[in-house]
């Protein structure tokens, strides 16, 4: 099944929480790589791009993070979701 013309553009909406910044990031980056949409274009690898920038890791971002990052994203933006299996009860 197609969405509408004029679906809601929100289709899903995603929320992660942890006991440490760390913690937060990477369950939110495995949602993302766990997430099924078929049909239509999401910017779920756009997402999962931010989320694994170097300053975005740090901590260190600001409002005009996204303006500043390019929308290139790779080819495989997911490619280091590896780093994100590891056990979180690690970073505890």
């Amino acid at each position: 099944m197609l969405p509408a013309a004029y679906y809601d553009s929100m289709l899903v909406k995603c929320t992660c929480h942890g006991s440490t910044y760390e913690i937060a990031r990477r369950k939110m980056l495995r949602a993302l790589v766990e997430f099924r949409i078929r049909g239509i274009k999401t910017n779920i690898p756009f997402l999962a791009t931010l989320l694994t920038h170097p300053e975005f890791i740090a901590g260190t971002c600001y409002t005009t993070f996204i303006d500043n990052v390019s929308e290139d994203a790779s080819s495989e933006p997911l490619a280091c979701a590896n780093v994100i299996f590891r056990p979180l009860s690690c970073l505890t």
